[in-house]
Order: C-alpha cells, then structure tokens, then sequence
C-alpha cells in the first residue's frame, strides 16, 4: 500500500535458515503445472522428465516447489547460503535461471464517479462471475462476501489470515456487498490466492498463486502487486500466457510517479490492462506511476487506463488515506486512524489509496462487461474487453504516458459494447420472420 512497507523479519534467521527460490527454465517441455505441497512425487517427475538434474539439487539441498507449464519453468527452493552455489552450477550447465523477486502490494464515491450505479440499473451486477484475486488474503468471515467466496488457497507457507488487510479491502472494492459501501461488481464471486504477507512476498509465489487461480474457471484476475522486473521476466511472461489462455488480467501500475518510466513487474506485461490512478476528483494521482515501458529497444505503451485509486491526505491529517477509497477492514487488522464504522453498524471498514485500489475497481468493471457479453451469448477475448474499456473512457488533461486512454467510465463502456454485439448479432430477415408467422398459425 502507499507509504505501507513489508515487515522484513528474515534478518532474524542465520542464512543456513533463510530460504531463497530460484525460478529455472529446464532444456525440455513443462507439460503440467503441479504444486510439490500437493503431490512431492509428481512435481520431481515433472521436473525431471523437463530435463531437470535432480542429483544437483539434491548437493545443494535444494527442493521443488513447482512446475509451471505455461512460462516453462521449475521452481525450486535452497537455503540463502547455497543459492548463489547452485546458481552458478545450474548456469554451467546450460540452465537459464532467474531470482525470484521481491514483490509487494501496491495502496495508495469511487462508484458513481465511474458511473457503476447506473450499470446496475441496466441489471448488470457481475452475477456468475468468477473473479480471481492474488494478494494477502481474504477475511472469509466477511459479512459483504457471504455466499460468494467460493475458495482461497495459501502460497506463502503461513496461513490463511489476511493480517495486512489488504487482500480484503481489494476483494471488497471489487465485490464487497455492503449495504452502504458495495463493491463495483456486488453479485460476483470470489477466488483468492494468498501470495504476500506482512513481510511482502516472492514473483516464485505470485506465479504459483496465479497458477493455482488458472484452474478455478476464473474470467479475470486482480494483481494489485508489484516490484522490480521487465516483460521479459517470469512473473510478466506468466501474466502474458494467461492472457493468451482467455483470462483477463488487470494489473496495478505502481506507485512510484510522478517520474516517467517507472511502471514494475507485471505491469509491464503488454498484454495485460494496467491500471493508473485519479483521486475523487479525477485528478491524476501524484504516486501513479507513468510510463513508457522500455524494453529491448521496444517501447510499449502503458499504462492502458485509469481508475478511482483516491488521494493522499497531508501531514496534519491522522489518517494517511483520508481522501481514500472506503472498502472492507480484515478483522486481523489493529485498529487505525483510518477505520470507518458506519453508524448502527457492527462492521467496520478502512480507508486506503493506490493503484492496489484503482485496479479492483477496473477489474469490477471487467466482470460487469463479461457479464453482459454472457447474457448475449455472444463471444470476447481479452483483447476486445481491453479494447472496449479503452475506448470508453473519459479523456483527462494528461499525457497518454500519465493516463492511457483515459479514466474508465463503465456505463459508457457497456453501451458500447452493447453496440458492438448488436452489430454482430444475426439480424432475422423479413421474409424469415414473415415465414414464422406464418408456420405459427398454421400450427394453431
């Protein structure tokens, strides 16, 4: 979150104790993703029939973790004094191999302002979608996610507790169902991957979670995470070919603006919808991040929008947040100068601001649209709901660099893909419908 750092607690471990993931790509084909938690002896055969020598890894005391199909990779764990031993014999012998990287989540009336209130007068609320969502977790006692978290799984060996509360507030913004602070999409579902924890977490996490969410049929996955990277790297390359598998992917830009260039790891990715930030007031957040991204000599245009990631207060302010977006408060969480307790109410809520909570309102918008695609039993792909977001959107004083396309407007975005579907629906003839007619009376 803004101005939220990871508790780092390893400087507590001897090194023989600390443990670091390496991310390998073997010289043959990963046919299957396995998590070695679930099935040990599956993920070493994986790994090995990949071309994997598990002699190596077993000199370094080295384990898999996973496999993962489709970047081609095995990920393995070593302790922190063997790693930089194992990575340079891996590389002689022909291995490419990648240091998991440090990943963290990215925080800084938000509902109207995007018009979401009048596509639920159109009847669209993100009923029947399945939303998945990598971050710290969830608060599955939740009143405002009853009945519609259908599982979440850990991917940090911790537990299932959202102690960060971030998880939770970004579930909330995209489906919480409160009757006074609702989320974008309040009848979809939930899938959660807890991949972070107070002490931050790992890309090698993230993609396991990731992957782990590619099974549960999700139409689309909320990242509101982030670090250093380029589209080259594991966790970007993950991200890319889920895309291509027909899972929308909405990113969080990042929070290192107002300098150019400073869009992370998976925002990078160019598939993706990477997502910047407006205060309240439309104005471009300060923190957002800009990009391009240059890679390779290639330069990719990001980010691709805008959503509603609130504001940061002043110095005199108790609450850092305190013109930030209002979403549900794990209960796992202390208490904070930002809490927010509606009047007769038991539960509690909790301000906060980032690309970490302009992304879930995107990604709410995105259910609302596959809603509406489903209804018409007419197909999209990632690439046209990224398309139909892009050109709905509301147009800002800014450069494409700091705003994209420009801050996401939902109901125009549905009304325009209600015009595209109409142009490419079967339109019944006169003739046809003149012959039905006709074939109904005679029946009668």
């Amino acid at each position: 979150m803004l101005g939220w750092k990871p508790k780092i607690k390893l400087q507590t471990l001897a090194a023989s104790e600390r443990k670091q993931k390496l991310i390998i790509t073997p010289p043959g084909k990963v046919t299957r993703s396995v998590r070695a938690s679930l099935n040990l002896e599956e993920a070493s055969v994986e790994g090995s029939e990949a071309g994997l020598d598990l002699t190596l890894l077993g000199k370094f005391k080295a384990r898999i973790t996973c496999t993962h199909r489709r970047i081609n990779a095995v990920v393995v764990e070593v302790d922190e004094n063997k790693v930089a031993g194992l990575e340079k014999a891996l590389e002689e012998r022909g291995y490419k191999v990648e240091r998991s990287m440090p990943m963290a989540p990215l925080l800084d009336l938000s509902v109207p302002q995007m018009s979401v209130d009048s596509v639920w007068r159109l009847g669209f609320t993100g009923r029947g979608i399945r939303v998945g969502v990598a971050d710290t977790g969830i608060d599955a006692s939740y009143s405002d996610f009853k009945g519609r978290l259908i599982d979440y799984d850990d991917f940090t060996d911790s537990d299932l507790s959202d102690k960060v509360g971030h998880g939770t507030h970004v579930c909330g913004i995209i489906a919480g169902a409160g009757s006074r602070y609702r989320g974008v999409a309040p009848a979809a579902c939930l899938i959660v991957a807890k991949v972070l924890t107070e002490a931050g977490g790992t890309s090698a996490d993230v993609i396991a979670g990731l992957s782990w969410l590619s099974t549960q049929k999700v139409d689309v996955i909320n990242l509101s995470l982030g670090g250093a990277g380029n589209p080259g790297d594991p966790l970007a390359r993950e991200c890319e070919a889920l895309v291509k598998d027909g899972i929308i992917v909405c990113v969080a830009a990042g929070n290192e603006g107002p300098d150019p260039s400073t869009i992370g790891s998976p925002g990078c990715a160019p598939s993706v919808i990477t997502v910047g930030a407006v205060d309240k007031n439309d104005r471009l957040a300060s923190y957002s991040s800009r990009g391009p991204v240059k890679w390779r000599r290639r330069i990719i245009s990001k980010p691709d929008l805008l959503g509603v990631g609130g504001g940061v207060g002043g110095d005199s302010e108790p609450c850092l947040y305190m013109p930030g977006i209002i979403s549900a408060k794990s209960r796992k969480m202390g208490k904070s100068p930002c809490d927010v307790q509606p009047a007769g109410s038991i539960k509690k809520y909790i301000r906060m601001s980032g690309t970490s909570m302009a992304t879930p309102h995107v990604t709410g918008v995105v259910a609302l649209l596959v809603e509406s695609f489903r209804r018409s039993q007419l197909p999209f792909d990632p690439a046209s709901i990224k398309d139909i977001l892009q050109r709905s959107c509301k147009k800002l004083k800014c450069t494409a660099d700091e705003q994209g396309a420009g801050r996401v407007d939902s109901l125009s975005a549905i009304r325009l893909a209600q015009t595209c579907m109409a142009r490419v629906r079967p339109r019944r003839s006169p003739l046809a419908a003149t012959s039905e007619s006709a074939s109904a009376a005679a029946e009668s």
